[in-house]
């Protein structure tokens, strides 16, 4: 099931961003609701509980490249909130074999 927290407004397609999508917009990265911003390929592997909810997601990556290419930086960003609390959760995903290489 896909929930977000990205609310219309009364005024109509205006959006009340969550403080994660603020933050974002702030920063000049452009937040999409929920897990928009994630590849297809891993919104199903980021879940929450079901008293939680994804509010808003940003695509880092995508969003640095040009001006950025060489640079270390988290893949995306994840609002997620449950009641007043909003957690942001940075993600980088790729294959656990990718990172470990065992002498044995």
């Amino acid at each position: 099931m896909v929930r977000n927290a990205v609310k219309k407004t009364r005024a109509g397609n205006k959006e009340e961003r969550s403080r994660f999508g603020r933050a974002a917009t702030s920063a000049g990265v452009v937040p999409r609701a929920g897990k928009g911003a994630l590849k297809a390929e891993y919104r199903a592997a980021v879940n929450v509980q079901e008293a939680w909810v994804n509010t808003e997601s940003v695509d880092m990556d995508a969003h640095f490249v040009s001006s950025e290419p060489n640079s270390s930086r988290w893949d995306y960003g994840v609002g997620v909130k449950r009641g007043g609390v909003e957690l942001a959760f940075w993600i980088e995903p790729h294959p656990a074999s990718s990172y470990l290489k065992l002498p044995f």
